[in-house]
């Protein structure tokens, strides 16, 4: 309970109760929180802290208890009222724009905002635009404003996400595991637009252009056949340049780890294989069979496994149903298939959750689901974007058990991480990014004992 002689209650709740069924998700919770005060909901995976502030935000309904905001009661205000009023929030998944710009994003927020629609005489995009830049400014991504938001780095998006919620001035603000906070001001390295090849690292005779430190050049001479091979490819985001002649190999059985700062080109990297943001020239190849031209779905279908970041589980269907209607239905059947059981014996957690829509899991419980249900397609290579990210860390460590156990089966994966500790005992190799360019590759024992190379390319 916070101290009143500190200052008049911003925001409170009394006796807050909600429950799902049988389950009590969160029981009489009594908040206090004074004006201009910070306070961290802590818990563990599953504890209620998302349906908590679920509750305050008008998104669910609650049971029992009062909502009170500046000393006024709004338990029953819908969500767009109580972030008039000044309540605004982040997601744990990212919800933005991505084809308009950064300022763009920012302004549609204020025009629904300030219920200002359209004007017969002023074009939308001059509205609020030094409102709209004063607000990026605060937050470190004014530098960006004319990007579109699809090219941030992830741990960006959240900055500029945190916009819609009504601006800058909102006196309560709740962020879901946010990182990178130092004392209430968030950090910025800018990400690069068009990448400069100066900073090339020095390499040995052979190596490819950017990759220092390498322990075999890929294709080489005497290497093996890899299962999937990456050759220079180039991929653009209209006309931002993000990957500058990228190559790598993946064999079979291998997990190799994509490591390297915000806006460094891991998630591109992923996306180029899967076809959603594919290359403009270079190759890839999946047991000698091109992938250039071919859609998604294809790809998918030619044993490409995709976890995105954003994890976008089916929130009205259980969690069998997640999992039935990713099952494949194609192929030559060849290699022991992933069924429902199977995967809940990788998963045992899920096990217990199987009737439970998606929407009400913990974001932990839907980073199990959504690899559970890529599991179902019985991809040959798995691609994992950040799986770590945003997770408490017993479930991290839970998680990084669970991905051990897929390596044992001989499942070859490509991880795409900040998180060092994570991927330090799953990985074999590691590539580092930087500017879309590799700047180190070479096997985890290398990495992790080479600390110049850590302390050059991943120290914040």
């Amino acid at each position: 309970m916070a101290d009143q002689a500190r200052g008049p209650l911003v925001l409170q709740t009394v006796g807050l109760k909600k429950h799902f069924g049988g389950l009590q998700a969160v029981n009489g919770v009594d908040l206090d929180v004074p004006d201009g005060d910070l306070r961290a909901i802590i818990g563990p995976n599953g504890a209620g802290k998302t349906t908590l502030f679920n509750l305050i935000t008008g998104d669910l309904p609650h049971d029992s208890g009062q909502i009170y905001f500046r000393g006024e009661e709004v338990s029953r205000l819908a969500p767009q009222d109580l972030c008039r009023r000044g309540i605004g929030r982040t997601f744990q998944v990212t919800s933005i724009f991505r084809r308009l710009t950064v300022l763009e994003n920012v302004q549609t927020a204020l025009l629904s905002h300030h219920r200002r629609h359209y004007d017969i005489l002023r074009p939308a995009r001059r509205l609020y635009r030094e409102t709209a830049l004063a607000l990026l400014e605060r937050v470190g991504l004014a530098g960006q404003a004319a990007k579109p938001s699809g090219i941030l780095a992830h741990g960006d998006q959240p900055r500029r996400r945190y916009r819609p919620g009504g601006g800058a001035d909102h006196p309560v603000h709740r962020a879901r595991h946010g990182r990178r906070v130092r004392g209430g001001q968030a950090h910025h390295r800018p990400s690069s637009g068009r990448g400069d090849r100066r900073g090339d690292a020095p390499r040995g005779p052979g190596q490819p252009r950017g990759a220092a430190g390498v322990s075999r050049t890929p294709g080489g001479p005497g290497a093996l056949m890899p299962l999937l091979e990456i050759r220079q490819i180039d991929t653009y985001y209209g006309d931002s340049h993000i990957l500058f002649g990228l190559s790598l190999d993946v064999e079979k059985g291998e997990v190799v780890c994509l490591l390297g700062r915000n806006g460094a080109g891991k998630t591109t990297t992923l996306k180029s294989i899967i076809g959603l943001d594919p290359p403009r020239s270079g190759r890839i190849v999946v047991r000698g069979r091109e992938l250039a031209g071919l859609s998604p779905y294809r790809i998918a279908r030619l044993g490409i496994g995709y976890v995105p970041e954003e994890r976008r589980v089916f929130g009205n269907l259980t969690v069998r149903e997640n999992l039935e209607v990713a099952r494949k239905t194609w192929g030559d059947g060849a290699g022991a298939a992933w069924t429902a059981e199977r995967v809940f014996e990788l998963f045992p957690h899920l096990r217990g959750l199987r009737d439970r829509r998606a929407g009400r899991l913990s974001g932990g419980e839907q980073q199990m689901l959504t690899i559970a249900r890529t599991l179902m397609g019985n991809p040959d290579v798995l691609l994992l974007d950040e799986p770590s990210e945003g997770l408490a860390p017993l479930v991290v460590e839970m998680l990084g058990e669970q991905l051990g156990g897929l390596k044992r089966t001989g499942l070859t994966m490509i991880v795409a991480e900040q998180n060092i500790h994570f991927v330090s005992e799953l990985g074999d190799r590691v590539y580092i990014l930087e500017k879309g360019m590799v700047r180190y590759q070479g096997t985890m024992a290398e990495f992790l004992a080479n600390e110049d190379v850590r302390r050059a390319h991943l120290a914040v």
